[in-house]
């Protein structure tokens, strides 16, 4: 039995978000296959396969954060899934995922490209510079990027300056209403 865990992708990284699943569970699954989509804070990466085998039980959700290390999924030899039971409960980090059983759901388009220049993350040709997760938090949060001033390479917008700017905000949770001017 393989097990697939959270990887190191670059030497800064602390933890990883799996950002989509590009196998299901059942899938057969051979060495050097593209099971996965995984973000970290620079960029977004493939996790490839190290083991051949059916992919038992996918233990991550997508969108779920977890630290390098950690159990995501398990490759098995048959396509009878690995009980749950030994598998450990991964702790939700924002809202509850849906069901990795559910109905695969289209991945959401990405945010729209603006033509004025963003204060802080934008380049000349308008198009704002973040990293995956920090989009992803200033979504979840209801935060136009455009107004995020970024302190990353070259002025790039990373997930603590969205972090910043919602506790500025006042931005507790997603899906919050933004505080009265």
């Amino acid at each position: 039995m393989g097990e697939v865990t959270m990887p190191r992708l670059s030497d800064t990284m602390s933890e990883g978000t799996v950002g989509r699943w590009l196998k299901k569970v059942g899938d057969q699954i051979a060495v050097g296959d593209i099971i996965a989509e995984i973000e970290t804070d620079k960029a977004t990466m493939e996790l490839e396969a190290f083991e051949a085998g059916v992919l038992q039980q996918i233990l991550i959700p997508e969108g779920q954060t977890v630290p390098i290390g950690q159990l995501i999924a398990i490759i098995g030899d048959s396509a009878v899934p690995v009980a749950a039971a030994s598998a450990p409960t991964p702790v939700p980090t924002a809202a509850p995922a849906p069901e990795p059983a559910a109905a695969p759901t289209p991945a959401p388009a990405p945010a729209p490209v603006t033509t004025a220049a963003a204060p802080g993350g934008g380049d000349e040709n308008g198009r704002i510079k973040a990293s995956p997760v920090a989009r992803r938090l200033a979504e979840e949060l209801g935060i136009d990027l455009r107004q995020v001033v970024g302190t990353g390479p070259g002025g790039r917008i990373i997930k603590e300056n969205v972090e910043e700017f919602a506790a500025r905000r006042g931005t507790a949770a997603p899906a919050a209403a933004p505080a009265p001017a």
